[in-house]
């Protein structure tokens, strides 16, 4: 009996190493499989970061092109509007020119039409006293 139980302790333990080698390589096995999904998963993320670190890149560059076209709308406001207060002003100092211009003319047109205003009457009154004149030499 002895003999029959050391059989089956070695049949066991045959059993216990073959059980303990299939496990062995299920573990093996299982390792594989999860590093072969890690590296598919790893590749998957990797691709994911790169594609990330690219969007980033580019919102990045497009806001600085946006930053750079509204300061460069901004510089051209602003000199568009300097400009517009050079021509306001120039406007200004053109007008007040015009004015002082037409003011000069219509003074010397009022000293003229004066002068001549004076002479006719000069004209009229001489003229009257010759008709005085001559009317009462033709009375007499």
């Amino acid at each position: 009996m002895a003999e029959t139980a050391d059989v089956e302790l070695e049949t066991a333990k045959g059993e216990v190493r073959a059980m303990r080698d299939a496990l062995e390589a299920a573990r093996d096995e299982a390792a594989a499989a999860e590093q072969r999904a890690n590296a598919e998963h790893r590749a998957e993320i990797d691709q994911l970061q790169a594609t990330i670190a690219a969007l980033r890149s580019e919102l990045i560059r497009q806001r600085d092109e946006l930053l750079d076209a509204v300061h460069a709308a901004q510089r051209d406001g602003a000199a568009e509007a300097e400009q517009l207060r050079d021509a306001v002003v120039a406007g200004r100092h053109h007008a007040d020119d015009l004015q002082q211009r037409h003011d000069a003319a219509l003074a010397r047109q009022t000293q003229r039409f004066e002068s001549e205003r004076r002479e006719l009457h000069d004209t009229i009154t001489e003229l009257r006293r010759r008709l005085e004149t001559t009317t009462s030499e033709n009375a007499r």
